[in-house]
């Protein structure tokens, strides 16, 4: 038998979306009904331009993966500094 651990890990873009993203998260917990670990990153907001760097990162080392897995790790490094 195998065992996962399933993992949410959430990041909020600014203030509004930290509230946002903590109740939601408060709510699932208080319900019960998820079997599952929630990271809360969102309390310290990431800022629209840091995701939007990291999602073009993330966008282009999955298009780099077939080409040359150097380039591709190197950029998804990149994104994990960005984290």
């Amino acid at each position: 038998m195998q065992i996962k651990i399933v993992a949410v890990v959430c990041f909020a873009k600014d203030d509004a979306e930290s509230v946002v993203l903590g109740k939601k998260i408060h709510d699932a917990l208080a319900a019960g009904t998820y079997n599952m670990i929630f990271i809360d990153a969102s309390r310290t907001p990431f800022g629209a331009d840091g995701y939007g760097v990291y999602r073009h990162d993330m966008a282009l080392s999955m298009s780099q993966q077939g080409k040359g897995p150097c380039i591709s790790y190197s950029i998804c490094q990149q994104c994990k500094r960005i984290l």
